[in-house]
């Protein structure tokens, strides 16, 4: 591990607030092997100051050396990482199926006029079931204690997400269908750009949190203009989406509307170019979880192995909170052996 990594960690550590990695101040300043500051358990969050990390925790019985290691990804669990390598991928294929239609219109009408083939339509439907997919895959809950509800909060943002989206874009169908008129419609639109802004925002600062765990700060530093030029973008075509719904009425459905269509089509477009570039760095994101899932799994079959040596420690450890108990009794109930 490189001085860059250790401080990629540690930016982590200082601005999302998701614990690293042990501190060297975590051992006692007298040399022993004992904990000196405040370290909490990976698995289940019992603090273990005081303890000798040769030893296992005593609430959950993990080893106390897989809490000193932190939060690298390449120690966390080889099946968490996989959910999160195959959420990956599925919002790569949503960001190139986005891609496509848009720019595929364009070349079919070039190319054939008017006509739009179906399969442009199929792929629409099949963009949503990616993008659902992906959201629920990605928030896969991670089987460790954490000490900052960040994670968890945008978990369950995604998740509402993956609820809200199809809702919506049935909403639409139906005001549609209904023929309830183009405010409705409009307005229904709004709220759809909204939303997405928020999954589309949210997934990126998933990514960049991941970035920080790899850990690559390039990969991370790269990510952070994605998530600010897509929430302008989304935000912009939703405040074009409001304007459209407020000011929209039948004697200037023409002329009035033009403008604000034309900057709903320029929006799109530098979406898409947002996707291209959103595209590379799944690719990259994609790459780096592969590694990362490769380590975790070499990781696991080493802690395995060593099974045998995790049950004679927390034999001895359970021996040394009896014996601690037993003089703590005997302390108590015959104070004069202490004089």
């Amino acid at each position: 591990m490189t001085n860059d990594d250790i401080r990629a960690g540690e930016s982590l550590e200082s601005r999302a607030g998701v614990p690293i990695a042990a501190p060297a101040t975590a051992i006692d300043a007298a040399g022993r092997n004992v904990l000196a500051v405040d370290i909490f358990c990976i698995q289940c969050g019992y603090n273990l100051r005081g303890l000798a990390r040769s030893t296992v925790c005593p609430e959950c019985g993990s080893d106390i050396e897989r809490s000193l290691q932190g939060h690298w990804l390449r120690f966390a669990e080889p099946r968490w990482l996989q959910w999160l390598r195959i959420g990956t991928l599925l919002w790569l294929v949503r960001t190139l199926l986005a891609i496509s239609a848009t720019v595929f219109p364009i070349i079919v009408g070039l190319l054939f006029g008017a006509a739009f083939p179906s399969w442009l339509i199929c792929a629409s439907y099949a963009r949503l079931l990616f993008v659902i997919l992906a959201l629920l895959s990605l928030t896969v809950k991670e089987p460790v204690y954490s000490l900052t509800r960040e994670p968890s909060s945008l978990r369950v943002v995604l998740r509402c997400s993956a609820v809200l989206i199809p809702s919506l874009l049935l909403l639409r169908w139906g005001v549609d269908r209904l023929a309830v008129g183009p405010v409705a419609s409009g307005f229904v639109e709004f709220i759809q750009w909204v939303v997405w802004a928020v999954t589309q925002c949210g997934v990126l600062v998933l990514f960049r949190l991941l970035a920080f765990r790899i850990p690559s700060r390039p990969l991370a530093k790269a990510t952070t203009p994605a998530i600010w030029i897509s929430a302008i973008v989304c935000g912009l075509l939703a405040f074009l989406c409001w304007y459209a719904v407020t000011t929209w009425t039948p004697a200037r459905a023409g002329a009035a509307s033009s403008p604000v269509y034309t900057g709903l089509g320029c929006m799109q477009f530098i979406l898409t170019a947002v996707d291209v570039w959103i595209v590379v760095l799944l690719i990259i994101y994609y790459r780096k979880l592969t590694a990362e899932l490769a380590k975790a799994r070499s990781f696991a079959a080493r802690e395995s192995t060593d099974a045998g040596t995790g049950a004679d420690k927390r034999t001895t450890t359970a021996a040394a909170a009896t014996v601690s108990k037993a003089t703590q009794l005997h302390d108590r109930d015959r104070p004069w052996d202490n004089d």
